[in-house]
Order: C-alpha cells, then sequence, then structure tokens
C-alpha cells in the first residue's frame, strides 16, 4: 500500500506489486495529481492488500480517488 500527501493531507491511497512503480506514474506531465511526499506500508497478501484499500478510501475519502 502507499500514500500521497500534500504537505499533511492525505490525498491518494493506492496499492500495487510495484510501489514506487506506482508512484512514478502520478508524477507524469498529465497527472493531476499534486503531492509533497508518500509512505509505503508492506501488505504481502493480494487480497488483504485490495480489501484494506477499498476499506481505507470509503473511510478516509482521499481528493484524488474516486470510489
Amino acid at each position: 500500500m502507499y500514500f500521497l500527501y500534500d504537505n499533511d493531507d492525505l490525498v491518494y491511497v493506492g496499492q500495487g506489486w510495484n510501489c514506487l512503480l506506482r508512484i512514478a506514474e502520478h508524477t507524469r506531465k498529465d497527472s493531476d495529481k499534486v503531492f509533497t511526499h508518500w509512505s509505503f506500508h508492506p501488505v504481502p497478501n493480494e487480497l488483504e492488500r485490495k480489501a484494506l484499500e477499498k476499506e481505507l478510501r470509503a473511510k478516509l475519502k482521499p481528493k484524488f480517488n474516486r470510489i
């Protein structure tokens, strides 16, 4: 799981098998995501990772996530 922040605000929650590659994709010129830093939390089990992502998006409602 990875988390993008704009200063103290969580703006995006994501998951994937290669989080560094996914974070790099968010820095492309055509991306509308603005963030100042990121964090990473390993969740080895894919089913748990997907369930946690869904739960966090619903609960925290980061502005760049679509629910």
